[in-house]
């Protein structure tokens, strides 16, 4: 009968396991669903700049133009020689600018996005505490108002308590004034 017991706690303990992980994975799938535009526009953003890091390795630049200088004196030769990397330059330029932009327009909706994401848990986190100020506002008054007609209850009681004692006691015309009593002879 003991080991039925343990064996009957146990499988509850495997039980609520199994529930808290199951959870956990809705938090957890709940999490990735908030944040899943974001973590795609990354992303995109990431491959993007993979694929014109890819056409970088792969395009290659146009060749560099060499000018030769010859100078002839009457002792010696004097040979000049100049390499202008003008042509891969402008072409590095040129493809920086694509990546520019390439990523210009990305950068900007993650920028939205993000704005919007924290404008909008702003946005209701101060309706929320503007409606719970308000609740608050309303049960004070409800309180108030609650207290204040306690308070004239109170007084109206205390006051129909005095009349009825005064009236009883003070004003109440004796027996004898009223001729009820019989007199002596």
């Amino acid at each position: 009968m003991l080991l039925l017991l343990l064996l009957l706690l146990l499988l509850l303990l495997l039980l609520l396991l199994l529930l808290l992980l199951l959870l956990l994975l809705l938090l957890l799938l709940l999490l990735l669903l908030l944040l899943l535009p974001l973590l795609l526009l990354l992303l995109l953003l990431l491959l993007l700049l993979l694929l014109v890091l890819v056409l970088l390795l792969l395009v290659p630049p146009p060749p560099t133009t060499t000018t030769t200088t010859t100078t002839t004196t009457t002792t010696s030769t004097i040979t000049t020689s100049t390499t202008t990397a003008t042509t891969t330059t402008t072409f590095t330029l040129l493809l920086l600018l694509l990546l520019l932009l390439l990523l210009l327009p990305l950068l900007l909706l993650l920028l939205l996005l993000l704005l919007f994401y924290y404008y909008f848990y702003y946005y209701y986190y101060y309706y929320f505490y503007y409606y719970y100020y308000y609740y608050c506002y309303y049960y004070y008054n409800y309180y108030y108002y609650y207290y204040y007609y306690y308070y004239y209850y109170y007084y109206y009681y205390y006051y129909y308590y005095y009349y009825t004692t005064t009236t009883t006691t003070i004003h109440r015309p004796s027996l004898a004034a009223r001729g009820s009593h019989p007199q002596p002879s």
